[in-house]
């Protein structure tokens, strides 16, 4: 807030603290042009507090064991600051059982770990199976697995930006029938937005996060490192403002019936899932 513009200094805190701070006429605008995830908590989150965990744990002379527990409080910590949002604990919890099976020799599936996620957290509150957030979140990291097992045969030039093109595709595809049955709207302009600003959130949660802790011992340093960020933000803001214009791309939807909707659910993951076990087969990942 000390070092932005207000506007900016809310985004930017959304993304690091998972939608913290960030007002509503801003929510409604992302959401309009499908980029809510991008300041909704989620696993790249935990990934970061994890990296400056173990960043700070790296040199000390302590067991394994002791840097993972060390490391899982940080993430339980920051859990506790966003409010224990469905992603954030399945994040946490994926990452206690993919370390558990690391620590006891076994062979570590993201698969199974989400599986396993999903299994332990429905069992603590079955009514999270109704909610919004916890169903977005396992999509898209159901859709972020699968596209890990893939291997298409294209120049290496093309890869970086053919992996942006299929992360934003398979995220859109994974989480259409969520989308449609809660929100009961979707925008066609996700699909080409989410490629062209996805790119800027992994060094702004960076930038955010070192801002934040730096600027609590001393403010100016962590005004310094929103300087590369503010360029970041800016360039969002524009390419959200652009993609607002194109509303004939948006479509509204609605069941008339729950039953319908989990029909066509349970439809088209079965059908998703077939999809996905046939490009697997053709370009699974040697």
């Amino acid at each position: 807030q000390e070092g932005l513009p207000r506007q900016q200094a809310d985004l930017l805190t959304g993304i690091v603290l998972g939608g913290k701070g960030i007002n509503q006429a801003v929510k409604t605008k992302l959401a309009d042009v499908g980029l809510s995830h991008v300041v909704a908590a989620s696993g790249m989150n935990v990934s970061f507090v994890a990296g400056i965990a173990y960043f700070i744990l790296q040199p000390l002379r302590l067991k394994k064991i002791y840097k993972v527990i060390v490391a899982i409080g940080f993430i339980s910590f920051y859990a506790t600051i966003t409010g224990f949002d469905p992603p954030i604990v399945r994040a946490l919890i994926m990452s206690v059982v993919v370390t558990a099976a690391g620590l006891l020799g076994r062979t570590s599936s993201m698969e199974i770990g989400l599986g396993i996620t999903a299994f332990i957290m429905l069992w603590v509150s079955p009514t999270l199976i109704t909610s919004a957030s916890f169903l977005l979140s396992f999509s898209a990291v159901a859709a972020q697995i699968s596209l890990s097992g893939l291997k298409f045969p294209v120049p290496k030039f093309v890869t970086p930006v053919m992996e942006i093109c299929l992360q934003s595709l398979f995220a859109s595809v994974f989480t259409l029938p969520v989308i449609l049955i809660f929100f009961a709207k979707f925008s066609l302009i996700s699909i080409f937005i989410n490629p062209v600003v996805l790119w800027t959130v992994d060094p702004l949660m960076v930038l955010g996060g070192l801002a934040g802790i730096t600027g609590m011992v001393w403010l100016e340093a962590g005004k310094f490192l929103l300087l590369p960020a503010g360029v970041l933000l800016s360039f969002f803001y524009k390419m959200v403002d652009l993609a607002t214009q194109f509303t004939f791309l948006n479509f509204r939807f609605s069941f008339y019936e729950n039953s319908l909707s989990l029909i066509f659910m349970g439809g088209y993951y079965l059908l998703l899932g077939t999809m996905v076990l046939q490009l697997r087969k053709k370009f699974r990942v040697s």
